[in-house]
């Protein structure tokens, strides 16, 4: 037996110097060191149960009135957040009212609407937070959309148990929740009632459209676009007059200094 256990250590050392492992060696740890465990990224859950317990999380308050005046200038953003949002539903789309536009040139009617209002968001405990925090919120395109100048002056500073859009009433729903519990904003009773009741009416919380889709004018093929690229932004305006996006035939890489993917766009200096 002696013989037979040298004859087998002496066959795995000539395996070992031949390349061959015969046991894959475990990851070693210094003394006293766990070795980490890495456990798979579970999947998303967007189940209304799901949604149910994170808005019963959210802290339950009235309005806070230690809060100063709200200042719409503390709550700053960029008007140049609308091409996010395009980008976003991949086109010029108005999620509230489920309408979708063919040209670029329809964002002069289209404004840029927070979904939990600036002002909500201020009495619901982000008075208190850093300016920066307010800034953060502002431009936050998890909570921005696309609606029509007119459907925004309907909704202004209105919450959920006060206004809800004519489209998409579970996708808004659902980002109300992802928003108060992003920046832990308290919401009031009526509110979280009637967000409830939203919740156990939804099968899904995903955006959808129901309308006919036209060109998306960010991925214009047409047989207009010139074969020879445009010069400068003032030649692509006089077809284009607010610009395009890397997708469109009519795109120049070399007009797009800042790299952005947009180039000429209305109110930016890119040429």
């Amino acid at each position: 037996m002696a013989a037979f256990r040298r004859y087998m250590a002496g066959t795995a050392a000539l395996l070992v110097l031949a390349g061959c492992n015969l046991i894959e060696e475990p990851p070693t740890a210094e003394l006293g060191a766990a070795i980490p465990v890495v456990h798979p990224i579970p999947p998303v859950d967007t189940s209304a149960s799901h949604l149910l317990g994170r808005l019963n999380n959210l802290t339950v308050a009235a309005p806070d009135t230690t809060c100063p005046a709200y200042q719409p200038a503390h709550y700053s953003y960029s008007s140049s957040l609308e091409y996010d949002l395009v980008l976003d539903f991949d086109g010029v789309y108005d999620v509230y009212n489920d309408i979708w536009y063919s040209t670029l040139d329809s964002l002069l009617v289209l404004q840029i609407e927070h979904i939990i209002a600036r002002k909500e968001a201020h009495l619901s405990g982000l008075c208190h937070r850093a300016q920066a925090m307010k800034e953060a919120f502002a431009s936050d395109s998890l909570n921005l959309a696309l609606t029509h100048a007119r459907t925004n002056r309907q909704k202004s500073d209105r919450d959920a148990a006060e206004w809800m859009p004519l489209s998409n009433q579970c996708w808004f729903v659902h980002r109300i929740v992802d928003v108060r519990e992003k920046y832990q904003l308290t919401v009031d009773s009526v509110e979280r009632d009637s967000l409830e009741h939203h919740i156990y009416e939804c099968a899904s919380f995903n955006w959808a459209s129901r309308v006919e889709r036209p060109a998306n004018p960010l991925h214009d093929e047409s047989p207009g676009c010139p074969i020879e690229p445009y010069p400068n932004c003032a030649a692509l305006r006089e077809d284009y007059p607010h610009g395009v996006y890397r997708t469109h035939c009519a795109y120049n890489e070399r007009l797009d200094r800042d790299r952005d993917g947009w180039i000429c766009l209305r109110g930016r200096a890119h040429e």
